[in-house]
């Protein structure tokens, strides 16, 4: 805080403010009146009147000074006391000592600040890891999902090769909803959002626990592998089973049907189906490879789906042990 009113010194005091650090906190401000032709001191703030200036200085208070000026007098004593005494070997161990004290400090300082950083990176990946968990969790419960749906789709597959190979169709109805099974299927996509932020942001390398980072690109590293199956099947089925379907069969009837079964007579119309509406289907050597590949790429798939669950099970467990230490 400043002080008023100001004080004034007369120029010769000035000296023994002359030297003041400039790391100490100022709070007197004291005004003085110095002959211009003599501006040994910088001058903060100045007023010239005909031949002399008004100089603003700032001098710490009492209070403040006494500490500092007590050491700097102890340490100058002590420097002076060994020069006088031309013990000019402990002079140097003294300096020397004073060397090794700030070293000392500043090992000290930087010691506390990467204590401090150490304690800020756990917090941030223990943030992580609770994330990493909750995707994890909905990520089993999406991978039953759709797990499943594609146990569906292989017995739907099955189902229908047997009928290509000569089985009597008994209801059209659910020969129809076995074909759109197949032909409406989905692509899965693991939830993931805490890895891919870690990832993109760089911070994967906050992840300490090494066991812990390997079940994460491990999982990452199936689920490419599952995607390039429905890749692979993607093609297939194009070629396979949607470029011939639609040449051969009149789509309307079977949609409206099946639209109908769905949605419990509230959409579409429930018209009938007959050998008809399928045999151009049944005779396409096309279409029944396609169903023997999607029987076979969809059992592919769930065996890469089953692995990921166990593995985001083992890895929840890995997280609740690190989370407890």
């Amino acid at each position: 805080m400043l002080h008023q009113p100001f004080f004034t010194v007369q120029t010769p005091i000035l000296n023994r403010f002359r030297y003041l650090p400039q790391c100490v906190t100022l709070n007197y401000k004291i005004r003085t009146t110095l002959l211009h032709s003599n501006p040994w001191y910088e001058i903060k703030h100045s007023t010239i009147y005909q031949e002399s200036c008004e100089l603003i200085i700032y001098v710490p208070s009492r209070s403040n000074r006494q500490p500092l000026l007590h050491m700097i007098k102890f340490f100058r004593k002590i420097r002076q006391q060994l020069l006088t005494e031309n013990k000019y070997i402990k002079y140097l161990l003294y300096a020397i000592g004073e060397i090794i004290l700030v070293v000392i400090g500043i090992l000290i300082a930087l010691n506390i600040n990467n204590t401090n950083e150490i304690r800020r990176q756990r917090i941030q990946e223990l943030h992580y890891l609770k994330n990493i968990k909750t995707d994890l969790k909905l990520n089993v419960v999406h991978l039953d999902k759709y797990i499943e749906m594609r146990n569906s789709t292989i017995n739907s597959a099955r189902i229908l090769v047997e009928h290509f190979e000569g089985k009597m169709i008994e209801d059209y109805e659910e020969f129809n909803g076995h074909t759109i099974n197949i032909y409406t299927w989905r692509k899965f996509f693991q939830i993931n959002n805490t890895f891919q932020e870690l990832v993109n942001s760089g911070n994967f390398s906050l992840i300490s626990n090494d066991t812990i980072k390997s079940a994460l690109l491990n999982i990452e590293t199936l689920y490419k592998v599952m995607k390039d199956e429905e890749a692979h099947f993607r093609y297939d089925s194009e070629k396979l089973l949607y470029d011939p379907y639609f040449e051969k069969i009149d789509t309307n009837p079977l949609v409206q049907n099946f639209t109908y079964q769905m949605s419990g007579g509230k959409a579409g119309k429930r018209i009938p189906l007959t050998i008809r509406n399928f045999q151009p289907m049944l005779d396409d050597i096309k279409q029944k490879n396609g169903f023997v590949m999607a029987e076979y790429e969809f059992t592919v798939m769930n065996v890469h789906l089953k692995e990921i669950k166990v593995m985001c099970n083992q890895l929840m467990q890995l997280i609740a042990l690190e989370l407890e230490k």
